[in-house]
């Protein structure tokens, strides 16, 4: 088995592949964060928006800034789809790169445990 070891470590798909990992477990990082801000984003602008409608405390000031607020939900709302389709693809992707790495490792060595 160490000589197998040893032959995994030589290899270099092996190593491509656990940069393409790297790489792709740091996009993921990075793409999370930018949906957790996107859909925070939205989730204030729905409040904002909820603040100048019929039930909330400044109604009266609909015309200039209750519009807007809803304006600014919409777009937010447009945001956060990107970002959290953005997100999940990069899961996805890297997901399957994961699988396709066992499967490589199993199919040129025969193991399954690295």
């Amino acid at each position: 088995m160490n000589s197998v070891s040893a032959q995994i470590e030589k290899d270099e798909d092996v190593r491509e592949y656990r940069a393409a990992l790297a790489n792709s477990s740091d996009r993921i990082r990075k793409q999370f964060r930018l949906a957790l801000f996107a859909t925070a984003a939205f989730i204030f602008c729905v409040f904002l928006s909820y603040l100048f409608l019929d039930v909330g405390p400044f109604h009266s000031h609909w015309d200039p800034f209750g519009k807007i607020s809803l304006a600014l939900a919409l777009g937010s709302l447009l945001g956060a789809v990107y970002f959290d389709g953005l997100a999940w693809s990069a899961w996805s992707v890297s997901r399957s790169m994961k699988k396709e790495y066992k499967e490589f490792l199993e199919d040129r060595f025969g193991v399954t445990d690295k």
